[in-house]
């Protein structure tokens, strides 16, 4: 898979023109404008900032602490991914990369589907790995047991 420089970062990148998940974001922001919910209320303003700061593509993200800071949430860390960015993911919106590359940060709307493969392919490569490391062992133990 192609990775692409920071410098790069998708200033007038034809492919951005035209995400569809870039549109999913304006669309949730338009949508959801009159809502008093807090949580959507942040997923609003995340939106924003990510659209704003044109965090599009895997190496043009933003860091969680950094995006909790330009939101204002006030909560933990964990509390803003579960009321935050996980039901923006869940919503195809938004990404995270579970191991970013260097020069990158993790939380950014895709651009394509280049973007989207490298998410899968990482959290396949998690799942693997955590099956491996802790799994196997105990499988390993019932097998010669």
């Amino acid at each position: 898979m192609r990775r692409r420089k920071r410098e790069m970062c998708n200033r007038n990148c034809p492919r951005c023109e035209d995400s569809i998940w870039i549109q999913r974001a304006i669309d949730f922001i338009n949508n959801n404008q009159q809502t008093t919910d807090s949580r959507i209320q942040y997923q609003i303003a995340t939106l924003r900032y990510l659209i704003g700061n044109q965090c599009f593509g895997y190496c043009c993200g933003v860091d969680i602490n950094t995006l909790m800071q330009q939101v204002n949430f006030q909560g933990t860390r964990q509390t803003f991914q579960h009321n935050v960015l996980i039901p923006l993911k869940n919503e195809g919106i938004i990404a995270i990369l579970v191991y970013p590359p260097r020069n990158c940060e993790p939380v950014f709307i895709p651009c394509s589907c280049e973007d989207v493969a490298l998410v899968i392919e990482q959290y396949v490569n998690r799942i693997v790995s955590e099956i491996e490391n802790n799994i196997m062992p105990f499988i390993s133990l019932l097998h010669n047991a």
